[in-house]
């Protein structure tokens, strides 16, 4: 019936709609991020009605970025399809599994040390490095860093924690708090109202200046994800519950929490170490492979001969 109905809805009624609906049902972000990518397919097809074929063509225009995005676009323009019944997106993205990314806590160190040594407000310095700290010690998206309020900081001890309101998937989760960031947060919100802004930065602000201090300190890989990954794989190099992690992270699968563990080789060179024993002699006497100044490999005997 709605397939039927829509037919005759003006374009622009049926972008409406599927708006009010997101409102409804899921987190600010989630409908900016919508919003965004549905307001230039509706600029790109004007008033005609938004065939499947129209979806493609648009998904087109996007060759050249990475495939999570295409997909991500598509999955969009799949959804709005879905609501308003106008047809099936055929189109398949697969994205490739890749592992996330490795980040050293010395680039994290180096980015915090220039952040310290910037020349600006010490009220804005201080914020900047609490902002860095929060991120890579609780994992807290940049979107919920930037819904985090000052109620949101549970301070009762060792049981201090965080809790994370309306995240990815518009779920909530507790986070403990790291003994060093509990200090550190107790310090920077005292005096501030309880419906208080932490850091009074919207996402995209957060976005961009991360980006900036991280190409000024000199680890321009650096990013606003960065700091999830950081902490996943820490704790997991640690010997953490794969469960917990995937508490703390905010994850629906665990598959996807297990990622991290394959980001470090640590866990497989214990692993492998369990065999055990001792290295057997080379019966052959040949020495280990070398390399000549062309990068070639040539293999040596004991008297030197190849």
């Amino acid at each position: 019936m709605r397939k039927i109905r829509n037919r005759t809805k003006p374009t622009s009624q049926l972008f409406t709609e599927y708006y009010t609906m997101l409102s409804t049902s899921r987190s600010d972000q989630q409908v900016y991020e919508n919003k965004r990518v549905l307001e230039k397919f509706r600029l790109m097809i004007g008033e005609f009605p938004p065939t499947p074929e129209l979806a493609i063509q648009f998904i087109a225009q996007y060759n050249k970025l990475k495939t999570s995005t295409r997909a991500r676009t598509l999955y969009i323009l799949k959804g709005f399809y879905r609501f308003s019944g106008l047809g099936e997106i055929t189109l398949t993205i697969k994205e490739p599994n890749r592992l996330p990314q490795y980040v050293k806590r010395e680039d994290i160190e180096q980015l915090l040390n220039a952040l310290r040594s910037k020349k600006s407000h010490k009220g804005c310095s201080e914020r900047d490095i609490l902002l860095i700290k929060t991120a890579f010690m609780s994992g807290l998206r940049r979107g919920e860093l930037s819904n985090l309020k000052v109620q949101d900081i549970v301070l009762k001890g060792d049981e201090s924690c965080i809790m994370v309101r309306s995240g990815k998937g518009d779920k909530d989760r507790v986070v403990p708090l790291y003994w060093e960031l509990r200090e550190d947060l107790v310090r920077f919100i005292h005096g501030k109202n309880p419906d208080e802004s932490v850091f009074n930065l919207a996402p995209k602000s957060i976005k961009v200046k991360i980006q900036q201090w991280a190409k000024k300190a000199g680890v321009p890989h650096l990013h606003t994800h960065s700091f999830r990954h950081y902490l996943a794989t820490t704790l997991f190099e640690n010997r953490a519950n794969p469960r917990d992690i995937q508490r703390i992270m905010g994850h629906t699968s665990l598959e996807t929490t297990m990622k991290y563990a394959a980001t470090s080789d640590k866990g497989l060179r214990d692993t492998i170490s369990l065999l055990g024993g001792q290295p057997e002699p080379n019966p052959y006497g040949i020495a280990p492979l070398v390399y000549d100044k062309n990068h070639m490999p040539s293999w040596q005997d004991k008297q030197g001969k190849a």
